[in-house]
């Protein structure tokens, strides 16, 4: 088995299992022929599925065939995908959850700074002539008008409701950039690339051919003949790293 020790690459991983689908949909018709488990023993060791992960797609994708049998699933129809993954389900069923900070409008004190205060009051009663300091009485009357002019500020309906929208709003973008970086495959154009090279080399095509069946890849570059080969194997061997795939010698 592969030597996997980053977290799992959940969107990579499914968008292999797809390009399985679509460009070698006989991966998975040759295990919905295989419903014993004898069969289903044979099929792994013919497909050189030996990760944990892909493993529990096939048992998970033979139990949904079994619990549902009129599923177009289970037909294998072209529409559909035709197999279970549950790692994205429970990634797909994530809610969105709003958290505020203050879910209420905010009651706080606005202060006057001192300074500010002492310019409020008369020349006479801020420095004492001769020391140029401000004396007990000047200064207990400075501070009681400071005390006096702070006030509860109240934030306004209207100023809550900025607030919060602004809030969710940042929240939500989060929320959203989460969503694609999951689920959304056609933002993603480079893996889906990788993940249909890493699908074809899995089920037994050569590097060359994989990169002869690939359109405009030969051309951009031909001045290396062997080029298009080390490029699609690149690709490959780190894509199966990322997604925690071991790949059969072939």
């Amino acid at each position: 088995m592969s030597d996997f020790t980053r977290p799992p690459d959940t969107k990579a991983r499914f968008m292999f299992l797809l390009a399985l689908r679509v460009s070698m949909p006989f991966f998975w018709e040759t295990l919905w022929k295989a419903r014993t488990p004898e069969a289903v023993i044979w099929w792994t060791g013919q497909w050189n599925v030996v990760d944990e992960w892909l493993l529990a797609v096939v048992s998970d994708t033979l139990e949904y065939w079994e619990s549902d049998p009129g599923s177009p699933d289970a037909a294998l129809n072209p529409a559909y995908k035709w197999f279970l993954y549950r790692p994205l389900i429970q990634q797909d069923q994530k809610p969105f959850q709003l958290v505020l900070e203050n879910p209420r409008p905010i009651r706080g004190e606005l202060q006057f700074p001192t300074r500010e205060v002492s310019q409020l009051l008369p020349a006479n009663f801020v420095q004492h002539p001769s020391a140029g300091e401000t004396t007990p009485a000047q200064r207990a009357l400075q501070n009681g008008l400071a005390a006096a002019l702070t006030i509860q500020q109240v934030e306004s309906v209207a100023e809550f409701k900025i607030r919060v929208l602004r809030t969710c709003e940042e929240q939500l973008r989060e929320y959203e950039k989460d969503f694609h970086r999951a689920l959304t495959f056609d933002r993603d154009p480079e893996t889906a690339k990788h993940a249909a090279w890493t699908a074809a080399r899995f089920c037994g095509a050569g590097y060359m051919h994989i990169a002869e069946r690939w359109p405009g890849l030969l051309r951009g570059l031909s001045k290396d003949p062997e080029q298009p080969d080390k490029t699609v194997n690149m690709a490959v061997r780190r894509f199966a790293e990322r997604i925690g795939l071991t790949l059969a010698k072939r």
